[in-house]
């Protein structure tokens, strides 16, 4: 979320919103925010729900049981979901030129 914070100009360049989703616990993503400052909004899915509904939760041994998986999605004005990439890995992400270009094409 922080590397979306940095270049989040070229999203307003192409008048796209940008919709952050996590699953913290409320007290440490308070904590978070406090020094992480984001230029967009950040909802928080405890309960897992969205998660779940867009197919990112990811079953591991945690004491939690379930963590999302990193994703990135655009969706157009109409709802309508045009890409999606969903990690396997916590620090794999599509590059910023494959998001732009999905973008510019709608």
């Amino acid at each position: 979320m922080v590397h979306v914070r940095e270049i989040m100009e070229e999203y307003e360049k192409r008048d796209a919103g940008v919709l952050g989703l996590t699953a913290q616990d409320p007290e440490e993503l308070r904590k978070y925010l406090t020094f992480h400052v984001m230029p967009f909004r950040l909802l928080n899915d405890v309960g897992l729900g969205v998660i779940r509904d867009y197919g990112l939760d990811d079953e591991v041994g945690l004491p939690r049981g379930v963590i999302p998986r990193p994703a990135e999605i655009v969706l157009d004005r109409e709802g309508i979901m045009r890409f999606i990439y969903v990690a396997e890995e916590s620090d794999d992400f599509p590059t910023d030129e494959a998001i732009f270009t999905v973008l510019d094409r709608i």
